[in-house]
């Protein structure tokens, strides 16, 4: 699913809009605040980085396609929280949801919190990285 965005930063706490300019403004039908984390900001336009993000999209999409059609790969990601709770890939966005995309984390131990796959990206024992489809290879 691709969409094509038009950023636009307002207001004295830099929140940030990215809507879908192809299309009729009445055919979105559901719209979402998104905040993506540390690395994950390097895949978005620079006027988007480090704000919550207000996305509206036409049809209903999964959490994954929400982010990929923004440009972040999924193999990059390790925790999704919706509404606070963690969410695999494959939940549907609601109208008014609040969802925080979390890159690799390096230092703790997430196994029992991340939904988005078996393993967390980076094995908190050992600091290695774990392999993950896409994923970029740690340096």
């Amino acid at each position: 699913m691709a969409f094509e965005w038009q950023a636009a930063v307002s207001g004295s706490r830099g929140v940030a809009s990215a809507r879908r300019i192809t299309g009729s403004p009445r055919s979105r039908a559901i719209e979402a605040r998104f905040r993506f984390y540390e690395e994950l900001n390097d895949h978005l336009p620079a006027a988007l980085r480090k704000k919550e993000l207000t996305l509206g999209f036409p049809e209903p999409v999964t959490v994954k396609e929400a982010f990929v059609s923004v440009g972040v790969p999924p193999g990059e990601v390790d925790l999704v929280l919706v509404n606070g709770e963690s969410a695999g890939f494959s939940r549907w966005i609601k109208d008014g949801d609040r969802v925080s995309v979390y890159p690799v984390f390096e230092r703790f131990d997430i196994s029992g919190l991340t939904r988005v796959r078996t393993k967390p990206l980076r094995d908190a024992g050992s600091g290695s990285r774990t392999a993950a489809p896409g994923a970029k290879k740690a340096i």
